[in-house]
């Protein structure tokens, strides 16, 4: 149940696009794309900085020191076969497939996240960034559960984009100390 709630809080940063003219029809349209595991709408949202930040981390492993063991532990989880294929691939496209297998590993969270409600509290500004608190309630393994969470929204380009949150933070930093 635990990797279950630290696997939906990777997906706090991840929404759909098409109504993203504020943080919350951001938010709203992130509650869509999750409930219907919508991964390219959930790619859609992601701060364009974002993707690249964490692309970036992948491509500093692959060419780092240890370059050969970040490729053997990091491309399966691209579902790429080489450093080259993974050169080809977009931000968006790095995101997505890194998405997609967390869904492989855990596929019972599709049906957690399928009724996971999303309920917008409040919102404070931060910089240029908007900080949307919600509560997010799922249903884990028969038992309701709900939680206080924080998303991140940035613009670009006259558009509300979601950024990481510090778990995908911690997963970025996880990979430069290993690689």
């Amino acid at each position: 149940m635990k990797i279950i709630i630290i696997i939906v809080a990777f997906f706090c940063a991840q929404a759909y696009s098409q109504e993203n003219a504020s943080p919350d029809n951001v938010m709203s349209s992130y509650a869509r794309a999750v409930n219907a595991w919508d991964v390219d709408s959930m790619s859609d949202l992601m701060h364009p900085d974002e993707l690249k930040r964490l692309r970036e981390a992948f491509n500093n492993a692959f060419s780092g020191d240890k370059s050969e063991s970040a490729r053997a532990a990091l491309l399966p989880l691209l579902s790429a076969k080489t450093y080259s294929e993974f050169q080809n691939l977009s931000d968006r496209e790095v995101y997505r497939r890194m998405v997609e297998y967390i869904e492989k590993l855990s596929p019972e969270l599709l049906t957690v996240m399928a009724s996971a409600k999303y309920e917008i509290t409040g919102q404070q500004q931060s910089n240029d960034e908007v900080i949307v608190l919600y509560r997010l309630t799922m249903n884990v393994e028969g038992q309701s559960i709900s939680q206080d969470a924080v998303q991140r929204v940035k613009q670009h380009e006259g558009s509300w984009y979601l950024m990481l949150p510090p778990e995908s933070e911690a997963t970025i930093a996880g990979i430069d100390a290993q690689f």
